[in-house]
């Protein structure tokens, strides 16, 4: 045979020697099962939601978005699921466009989810019993003619700045404009809290002022100092979010007063005339009281 017959048979038949080897790249899956984190039942139509951290694209059905079988399982594949690629999973049970829960939402810490190695990669998931909390209205403060433009609301235990401890189990305590509650595809005003067990919310808002900059403010959202305690599934609590950050707001507007009063007094002291100062100071606590009284009867801005 030729020398260019045989060159002429190498080329056509290349590619076909090369398919073996093309289908032999290394593939990855992700497989697990979601359960009760207090009784370890396998919990049956839980949303398991897989981010591509090298793509971002938009999770959905079968790319992304699986639900689970009626032992509890799930099972991710390619062409999705691609080694080397680095994932976030996230769990819960529930309907976010309806508000109803009866799990609190889960995110995996398993490291093996980042460069992804070949072959079936198996993370289990534990979920807490939960229930929705829905939030309606602005967040205000006194030291800005705006609302906040964005707020998150963190699940804390009473007396405490840390989340209570369910079942030995982790799960999703950032809402609003979290990144959590971003990745889960959830309402900035949705929030969904361990049922069973006493809990509060820590509000963070942001105000943009002219002049200023930004402003951060805290409140706390703890049912009028009774605390918060719903049962698994139950239907969402709605909570008005003005009624809460106002109130941090009015202690802010106290204490200024308190200072001012201290000071008049300190003046008054050594001889100013201050008449006029506590005219105003007067009409000052007047108002705050007024608005007070307003707010108490759910009258907002």
């Amino acid at each position: 045979m030729s020398s260019k017959k045989m060159a002429f048979l190498t080329f056509l038949f290349l590619p076909c020697l090369l398919l073996p080897r093309a289908s032999a790249v290394p593939q990855s899956t992700i497989v697990g099962k979601v359960v009760d984190a207090c009784t370890g039942l396998p919990i049956p139509n839980a949303s398991v939601i897989i981010w591509d951290l090298n793509r971002l694209d938009k999770p959905k059905k079968g790319a992304g978005l699986y639900f689970t079988d009626s032992l509890g399982n799930y099972n991710a594949t390619p062409p999705y699921i691609v080694t080397g690629h680095s994932y976030w999973l996230y769990a819960y049970r529930g309907d976010p466009s309806a508000a109803s829960f009866d799990y609190v939402p889960s995110k995996s810490s398993d490291k093996r989810l980042l460069n992804l190695e070949a072959g079936e990669t198996n993370v289990s998931i534990e979920l807490v019993p939960g229930a929705p909390m829905v939030f309606y209205g602005n967040v205000w403060s006194v030291e800005s003619p705006s609302p906040a433009y964005r707020v998150i609301l963190s699940v804390v235990a009473p007396l405490s700045e840390s989340a209570p401890e369910v079942c030995g189990a982790s799960y999703v305590t950032n809402y609003g404009g979290s990144v959590d509650a971003f990745f889960l595809g959830f309402p900035s005003n949705l929030t969904v809290v361990p049922a069973g067990v006493k809990v509060e919310l820590r509000g963070e808002a942001w105000f943009f002022i002219r002049d200023v900059g930004i402003l951060k403010q805290s409140f706390r959202i703890d049912n009028d100092r009774k605390s918060f305690l719903l049962e698994q599934g139950a239907p969402a609590a709605r909570v008005q979010l003005a009624d809460y950050s106002l109130r941090q707001s009015s202690d802010v507007v106290s204490t200024y007063i308190s200072r001012i009063s201290s000071e008049t007094d300190e003046a008054q002291r050594i001889g100013f005339y201050v008449w006029e100062e506590r005219i105003s100071l007067s009409a000052a606590r007047g108002d705050l009281n007024n608005a007070m009284s307003q707010l108490s009867k759910g009258n907002h801005i």
